[in-house]
C-alpha cells in the first residue's frame, strides 16, 4: 500500500487515524503502540485511543503480542471494488485452470497476509487441492504470498512451492503489476511434484500431467516469471510451526482424505530429500500384508497394494464394500458403527490395523516426535485412541513415546504450510 495523499487542511483526529491505519497496513508484522506513536511523532496515549475506534470498528485488531495488525473490517472497504476485480478475472482463471488441468486463483494481500480471492477448479480432473475462497496465510509463506513480496520489490519472477497446499501437490504464482493499489498474485496448485532431472511434472495423481513441463506451459500463458513447488509437505510445516505439533523437533504430518500422503519437518524446516519425494508414504506398499490384502487394490501410480489404496478415503469405502457388499461413503461407515453395524465396525478395525503398521514403518526409520492427522479421514476420533495402541506391536522398541494428534488448523493447514515454507 502507498503512503496516503498529501491533503490539505484536515480534521486533527481523522488525519491520525487514517495516519495509523496506513502505517498497520504497512507494517508485515504489525506494529506496536509504541512504534506507532515514534514513527506518527505522538504520544501512545493518542495511539491507544485511535487503535480503539479502529479495532471498534473492525479495521484494526490486536495480536497475542499486542501489535497492531489489519482487521476484517478493511474487507467491508474492499466489498466495492472486489466484485469489479473478481469479474474481470475469472474469464482468465477459468482458462487457466482448464488448460493447466490444476486450481486456479487470484490472491490478494490484506495487511500481512495473503487472502484468496477466486478460486477455480478446472472442470476435467477428478483430484484438485485445498484451496478455497478466503484462504489466508503470511505473505512470507507460499507461492502466492511470495509472489506478492516479488511484485512489491518489481519482480515478476515465477514462484513454486513444494509440499505446502497439500502433500503431493506444487504451486506455482505470479504477480500481478501495472495496476496501481493492487498487490496481488495469480498462480495454481495441483498434486504432483516437479521431477529434479527434468523439471517435468511428476507423481500426480491427475496422471495427465506426468511428463508435462508445466512450468514451462504456464509460463506462456502468464508473460510473467513464475515458481513452482510441491506441496507434499505444507500441511506438515504449518502444524509443526504452530500447530499441533508446534514445538516438536520431528514431524511427520498424514493427509488421509482422498489420496494418502506425508510431510517431513525437521527443527521447523521441510526436508524435500535428494529425490524431491520425501514424504511419498502413501505409495509404499503396506507393511506385512496378510493374505486377503495381497496383492493388493491396483493404484494410479501403477503399482499394487500402495497404502494410499488402503487408508485414503475411497480405499475404506472400497474394502467395505468388498466385505460387506454395500456402498457407502466414509462418514456413513463410521456413523453405522458408532450404532453398531458390525460389518462397519469391522471395516474400521481393519482400517485401523493398517494404519498403525503403516505408520510404525515412519517411526522405526524416522522417530518423529509427533505424527499429525489431517484430510477428512482425519476427523474420526477412534482413530487417536486406537491406533496408538496397535502402534506398539510393530515399533521396535519397548514403549512408543511418539504421539498421534489432530490437524489443529483442520482444512485451512496445507494453505497455511505454503505460506510457513520460506521462514
Amino acid at each position: 500500500m502507498n503512503d496516503p495523499p498529501a491533503r490539505g487542511e484536515t480534521a486533527q483526529t481523522l488525519d491520525r487515524g487514517l495516519r495509523l491505519l496506513y502505517l498497520v497496513a504497512q507494517a508485515n508484522s504489525g506494529v506496536s503502540p509504541t512504534e506507532a506513536a515514534a514513527q506518527l511523532g505522538v504520544g501512545r496515549a493518542v495511539i491507544y485511543r485511535l487503535a480503539g475506534t479502529l479495532i471498534e470498528h473492525g479495521l484494526v485488531r490486536r495480536d497475542r503480542s499486542g501489535r497492531l495488525r489489519l482487521g476484517p473490517g478493511v474487507l467491508q472497504l474492499a466489498r466495492r471494488v472486489q466484485p469489479l476485480l473478481a469479474e474481470a478475472a475469472l474469464p482468465v482463471l477459468r482458462r487457466l485452470a482448464d488448460d493447466a488441468g490444476a486450481t486456479a486463483h487470484l490472491t490478494i494481500a490484506e495487511g500481512s497476509e495473503a487472502v484468496a480471492m477466486v478460486v477455480v477448479e478446472p472442470t476435467w480432473t477428478q483430484f484438485h487441492v485445498a484451496y478455497r475462497m478466503g484462504s489466508r496465510h503470511p505473505l512470507e509463506r507460499g507461492a502466492a504470498g511470495r509472489a506478492i513480496l516479488a511484485g512489491r520489490a518489481g519482480d515478476a519472477e515465477v514462484v513454486v512451492s513444494e509440499g505446502e497446499l497439500q502433500p503431493g501437490a506444487y504451486g506455482v504464482a505470479t504477480p500481478v503489476l501495472g495496476v496501481d493499489g493492487l498487490a496481488a498474485s495469480v498462480g495454481v496448485g495441483m498434486p504432483g511434484a516437479l521431477s529434479p532431472a527434468s523439471g517435468l511434472v511428476m507423481n500426480s495423481n491427475s496422471v495427465c500431467l506426468n511428463g508435462r513441463a508445466l512450468a514451462q506451459d504456464l509460463a506462456r500463458l502468464l508473460p510473467l516469471p513464475l515458481r513452482f513447488e510441491n506441496d507434499a509437505n505444507c500441511f506438515a510445516l504449518s502444524e509443526a510451526v504452530d500447530g499441533a505439533a508446534k514445538g516438536a523437533r520431528a514431524v511427520f504430518g498424514v493427509i488421509v482424505g482422498t489420496g494418502t500422503g506425508g510431510g517431513l519437518v525437521f527443527d521447523g524446516h521441510v526436508w524435500t530429500g535428494r529425490n524431491a519425494i520425501a514424504g511419498e508414504w502413501g505409495h509404499n506398499p503396506l507393511p506385512r500384508p496378510g493374505p486377503e490384502e495381497t496383492p493388493g487394490p491396483p493404484c494410479y501410480c501403477g503399482r499394487t497394494g500402495c497404502i494410499e489404496t488402503w487408508l485414503s478415503g475411497p480405499g475404506l469405502a472400497r474394502d467395505y464394500a468388498r466385505a460387506s457388499g454395500l456402498r457407502a461413503e466414509p462418514a456413513e461407515i463410521a456413523a453405522r458403527a458408532e450404532k453398531g453395524d458390525v460389518g462397519a465396525e469391522a471395516a474400521l478395525a481393519r482400517y485401523e490395523g493398517r494404519m498403525a503398521r503403516a505408520l510404525a514403518g515412519i517411526v522405526n526409520v524416522v522417530d518423529p516426535d509427533v505424527i499429525v492427522l489431517g484430510g477428512g479421514l482425519s476427523n474420526l476420533q477412534r482413530l487417536y485412541e486406537n491406533v496408538p495402541r496397535l502402534l506398539a506391536q510393530h515399533v521396535m522398541s519397548e514403549e512408543v513415546r511418539t504421539t498421534l494428534v489432530r490437524a489443529a488448523h483442520g482444512d485451512s493447514s496445507g494453505v497455511r504450510g505454503a505460506a510457513w515454507l520460506w521462514e
